[in-house]
């Protein structure tokens, strides 16, 4: 359906989006917008423009399209600390995903590696299987331990009649299994 706007020239559209006219060539010869040989129809290349263009490169500092592009979405920005956030991005398997979309997928996922790379790198992440040997490790000592107790306690009580000096042989002992299995067991 062709559009009823007045075509504008390259330099015209370049004036209108705020960008270099080589800017706008640039975008006629990458593909990323089209021109005719009357002009370019400025509401049809603004869709494409924005819809083909690299985020990264996309607005100018100053330029309508920045201004633009402020005053409509800085209210509908989403929060980064919402659970969506968190969530995988949506899939860009699509042939209607533009390059934007893929390109934002791509960052968000190397950002995240990017975190798991540093959390490593401080000691913040451990290898979870390393972690499982060193508790079971840790748990194993800790139950040999106190499986020696009765073994060492019983030939010192074996004759006493006083409960509270059994009371008392007990408790030194029981504190210091409790020790030993305190320093065993530290990572």
């Amino acid at each position: 359906m062709p559009s009823t706007t007045k075509r504008l020239s390259i330099r015209a559209y370049a004036r209108y989006r705020g960008v270099s006219h080589s800017a706008v060539r640039k975008a006629i010869a990458k593909g990323r917008i089209t021109a005719v040989d009357d002009g370019i129809d400025p509401v049809q290349a603004d869709r494409e423009w924005e819809a083909n263009t690299d985020v990264a490169k996309r607005t100018v500092v100053g330029s309508r399209s920045a201004v633009q592009q402020t005053k409509t979405t800085s209210a509908s920005r989403p929060r980064p600390a919402s659970p969506q956030s968190a969530r995988a991005p949506s899939d860009t398997s699509s042939p209607s995903a533009t390059y934007s979309q893929s390109r934002g997928v791509r960052e968000t996922y190397l950002a995240r590696l990017a975190k798991v790379d540093y959390e490593e790198r401080i000691r913040k992440l451990v290898d979870a299987d390393q972690m499982r040997v060193a508790q079971f490790n840790a748990a194993r000592k800790a139950r040999d331990i106190l499986i020696s107790v009765p073994s060492r306690i019983a030939p010192l009580v074996v004759g006493m009649t006083e409960a509270a000096e059994v009371e008392r042989i007990l408790d030194v002992e029981i504190r210091r299994v409790c020790a030993e299995i305190a320093e065993a067991t530290k990572l």
